[in-house]
């Protein structure tokens, strides 16, 4: 659970920053912001596909533990669609995919992720 919101807490940091770089330069991507975006696009993309899988893994695994994320949601879904609007259209598609969280279909294997063992080297769980 704190690892799933620490990724979003910084996704939150990096679209103040982004928006910040933004406001600074009156809506212009200078040298800073472009390198900033293609440093941080494959780990926005790849998270966009696992996020929903994570948080219903997190929720089936202890439904009394409820996952308050709403606020850290927003800030994520902010900064996925400021990455898009410079982003070609194969990659704002992925930016955006899953987010009406009915669309299963992706390239990743992100779906098909089985349950580790607990226990290394003894092929339980526990």
């Amino acid at each position: 659970m704190k690892a799933y919101f620490a990724m979003l807490w910084r996704f939150e940091r990096l679209y103040l920053g982004r928006k910040v770089l933004l406001d600074e330069n009156k809506g212009r991507h200078d040298l800073a912001l472009t390198v900033l975006d293609a440093q941080i696009l494959p780990h926005v993309i790849d998270y966009a596909c696992t996020f929903n899988e994570i948080k219903t893994k997190l929720t089936d695994s202890n439904p009394a533990d409820v996952v308050y994320d709403d606020a850290y949601c927003s800030a994520f879904k902010a900064l996925r669609h400021s990455l898009r609007e410079k982003a070609d259209e194969a990659t704002g598609q992925k930016l955006l995919r899953h987010e009406d969280r009915s669309q299963r279909d992706c390239n990743c294997s992100c779906h098909e992720v089985g349950r580790k063992s607990a226990l290394p080297g003894t092929g339980t769980a526990s």
